[in-house]
């Protein structure tokens, strides 16, 4: 289950009045952390391994009927939800919406 803050409704309200007819979506996916490898001096390789950021979410639209009308799941209007477990170490449990810095972020629900 996916619920939605006031304030990230009004920002998505507002992202898609200002621009033209999309069929607009929520995605969730899994982002995992940097991976990064490099010489030391003596030759020997070290890798930096940056912590995975878990579950992200971004507002993106395509083209009105390019996504089948039954992808994803209604949210609110005319925004579905769309998830992409495809790297992530587990199904996605559910999580609320909200808007931080500007950006649209999500709460996991405990599993």
């Amino acid at each position: 289950m996916v619920t939605i803050s006031p304030e990230a409704i009004a920002k998505f309200e507002q992202f898609v009045s200002d621009s033209e007819p999309m069929d607009w979506f929520l995605l969730f996916s899994w982002k995992r952390g940097a991976v990064n490898n490099r010489r030391t001096e003596n030759g020997g390789v070290v890798w930096e391994r940056a912590p995975h950021e878990g579950w992200v979410v971004d507002l993106g639209g395509w083209k009105p009927n390019t996504v089948p009308p039954e992808e994803g799941i209604r949210l609110h209007r005319d925004v579905r939800v769309l998830i992409q477990e495809t790297s992530a170490p587990t199904p996605f449990p559910g999580g609320e919406i909200y808007v931080e810095g500007g950006e649209f972020k999500v709460k996991v629900h405990a599993i």
